[in-house]
């Protein structure tokens, strides 16, 4: 969580967005988890993986292009 502050203060929206869905990605698996009887807890635990990984990727593709 400590990271994500200065993530805000620079406004860099990739990392915002990466901290954002890994935090969710947590939430949701702790959920299921706990209640392993509820289909849609998994679902969400892939679809916020993914949506991690997008501004990951991004900020990775970025870099090694060359962009900033």
């Amino acid at each position: 969580m400590f990271l994500l502050v200065p993530a805000i203060r620079m406004r860099a929206v990739a990392i915002i967005l990466a901290f954002v869905f890994l935090i969710a990605l947590e939430l949701f698996l702790g959920f299921a988890m706990l209640n392993g009887d509820i289909a849609w807890l998994g679902k969400a635990v892939g679809w916020s993986a993914l949506a991690s990984a997008v501004p990951i990727y991004y900020l990775g593709y970025e870099r090694l292009m060359g962009g900033r």
